[in-house]
């Protein structure tokens, strides 16, 4: 539930600064117990109109990003179809993370502005990118399956990916020994 999720990621405050607001749209997800929640914290409460996210303030602004580049992600990976859009939308989330940001004078990413260095985007792949998963099979040479990506793990070290096995159907999960494919037209090669 709404509720479950907020307690579970609650953040008392951001830079410092306590939650004094909370803006959401009239949307039947938010019960009763829900804004007694948020009554019991001291926030205040400011609602729009249903569906009406551009009215949210910035929090639900974040949508008229994430929608466009999860369809990008989409169309840019054919070979996954619709079933992973989920994902898609996870991807472009995660990788704004490490996107320099105008939410802070020093133009840093989420990312640099959380943890207080900055992050490397070396890990960041086009989602659906190709790769092999490379496993150690009793000592023998490594032996390389094929993969899409599908998404990053969090609270990983970078360049751990969800890959997707076409051949077997199935998800590798928490794969970290990968090699990429880079396409010829991204090296500029002939």
């Amino acid at each position: 539930t709404l509720l479950r999720a907020m307690k579970e990621w609650f953040v008392q405050d951001i830079d410092s600064n306590p939650v004094g607001e909370f803006w959401c749209d009239n949307d039947p997800s938010f019960s009763e117990e829900f804004f007694d929640w948020i009554s019991d914290k001291g926030w205040h409460v400011k609602q729009s109109a249903s569906h009406h996210q551009h009215q949210n303030a910035p929090a639900e602004a974040g949508w008229n990003v994430l929608n466009p580049l999860t369809s990008i992600n989409i169309t840019s990976a054919p070979h996954l179809g619709y079933d992973y859009w989920d994902r898609a939308m996870v991807h472009a989330n995660a990788a704004r993370q490490f996107w320099p940001c105008k939410a802070n004078a020093q133009n840093a990413s989420p990312m640099t502005a959380w943890t207080g260095k900055e992050c490397s985007r070396e890990h960041l792949k086009p989602f659906g990118a190709i790769g092999y998963v490379y496993d150690e099979v009793n000592g023998l040479h490594p032996k390389g399956t094929k993969a899409y990506l599908i998404g990053y793990i969090p609270r990983h070290v970078d360049g751990t990916y969800d890959m997707f096995d076409p051949s077997s159907r199935s998800m590798r999960p928490a794969s970290a020994n990968v090699t990429f494919v880079t396409p010829r037209f991204a090296t500029g090669e002939a």
